[in-house]
């Protein structure tokens, strides 16, 4: 026997009849059924047998051929799903998707979405980030150390829906050429084009989202935030995973093969970045001690910083937006309570360390 279940919404004499749904489970389908009129009509004497008063089954009798089969809801994969899927020890080992749930759901679904993740190794996460936007985004990597394996091939095998949009490039992310070739041939950033905040060629450059995943070497990573972060479109993030090997100060301590000079919990030099990273949060303090020209990294990258998150070995650094530069506190009362000579020599001091 057939089970109809009817709602129906009017909006009153006044007003007509607004839209009717009707739905109607027929063997555990559901079929939807939807009427509308004008905007706000008039109701007439011939409409009045139909809409006299709400509900009436005969306000949805005007267009019954608009009844369909509803259509399925595909359930969205969570990150840690996606990590599963992949096999990237993103999850096995890390679990990082505590935190990429959080940091990249506003970027879920945005149009022209471009990224680039240093530290391509096997393909496994580039294919991850591709089944996550589904957009479909934009995926650059970099690889370096582990041969030219087909990542194409790799991530096509995974998801072959979003998989054409990932291009690799190869080399060491701490040397100058390869940082500049990301900068050009990546982020489509050539010599003299504007970069500010208020750059209207954003939509065809630049980066959404870095992920840095790869040598894990604590100057490597500084030098690499240096030159890309002022690739980040304005509102993007800036990723750097697995900031542990800053702290491996045991005799013969290495990572991939290289050594880890100046490690240690509390080491300001190049040594832990964590350190350097720290810094930033006198650097967003600039404002409140009225010493605005303080810097670390330099103003093109110091001064667009929106904030700074730690998370459990890794971190993740927001640029500023347009309107996010332009508004500044006011708090000229109380600047007077700090010594600017002070702060001064902690600027020149956190200087002499970098590596950049």
């Amino acid at each position: 026997m057939q089970k109809i279940v009817l709602m129906a919404w009017c909006l009153g004499l006044m007003m007509g009849c607004s839209s009717v749904w009707i739905l109607c489970m027929r063997h555990e389908q559901i079929r939807v059924a939807h009427a509308t009129v004008l905007d706000h009509p008039k109701q007439t004497s011939s409409d009045a047998h139909l809409c006299p008063e709400c509900p009436k089954v005969n306000c949805a009798a005007r267009c019954p051929e608009q009844t369909e089969i509803a259509p399925a809801v595909t359930k969205r994969m969570t990150m840690k799903e996606i990590f599963a899927h992949t096999g990237t020890d993103k999850l096995t080992r890390h679990a990082y998707h505590r935190y990429y749930d959080i940091w990249l759901e506003r970027f879920y679904g945005k149009a022209g979405l471009r990224m680039l993740e240093i530290g391509a190794d096997t393909g496994k996460s580039l294919s991850a980030w591709a089944m996550y936007f589904q957009t479909p985004p934009i995926i650059h990597g970099l690889s370096y150390g582990v041969g030219k394996p087909d990542y194409k091939g790799i991530a096509c095998g995974l998801d072959k829906t979003t998989c054409e949009n990932i291009t690799v490039f190869f080399g060491d992310q701490s040397t100058p050429d390869t940082l500049a070739t990301l900068v050009k041939d990546g982020a489509l950033v050539s010599a003299g084009d504007d970069i500010t905040i208020e750059s209207q060629g954003w939509s065809r450059f630049g980066y959404d989202i870095i992920i840095d995943d790869g040598s894990h070497v604590p100057e490597h990573i500084l030098k690499s935030f240096k030159a890309l972060f002022p690739v980040v479109r304005p509102g993007g993030i800036y990723v750097v995973e697995d900031l542990e090997c800053g702290y491996w100060d045991t005799s013969g301590a290495t990572i991939y093969g290289k050594g880890l000079p100046g490690a240690g919990i509390g080491k300001t030099g190049s040594g832990n970045s964590v350190e350097k990273f720290k810094q930033l949060a006198d650097v967003l303090m600039r404002y409140h001690i009225g010493f605005q020209s303080l810097s670390v990294f330099g103003k093109q990258v110091d001064h667009y910083i929106h904030s700074i998150e730690f998370g459990e070995n890794l971190l993740v650094i927001r640029k500023k937006t347009g309107a996010q530069v332009k508004e500044h506190p006011n708090v000229q009362g109380t600047l007077n309570m700090v010594n600017k000579n002070n702060v001064a020599s902690w600027q020149k001091q956190a200087q002499s360390t970098n590596v950049f």
